[in-house]
């Protein structure tokens, strides 16, 4: 995904392995806040329970982290030129 230069985490690199435009982690982002959103309203419309949707809030959450971590480390512009 990278150059030797930048040695990417593992829990970044499991968050973006195919992803090589910050753009598209965005949209990653944006869609998997919006089906845990949903997710949450269906799921306690329906079942009125918390335990199922509770274990989708974590992964945007990682999400965000490691677009975080890419844009401290100029990662994003590594792959640019690339």
């Amino acid at each position: 995904m990278t150059d030797n230069t930048t040695k990417l985490p593992l829990w970044v690199e499991l968050a973006f392995s195919s992803i090589q435009k910050r753009e598209h982690a965005v949209w990653l982002i944006i869609g998997s806040i919006v089906c845990t959103i949903g997710l949450a309203i269906w799921w306690l419309g329906f079942e009125g329970d918390w335990t199922w949707t509770a274990w989708t809030v974590p992964v945007p959450i990682w999400y965000v982290l490691a677009l975080r971590w890419m844009d401290k480390n100029s990662v994003w512009k590594a792959l640019d030129s690339e």
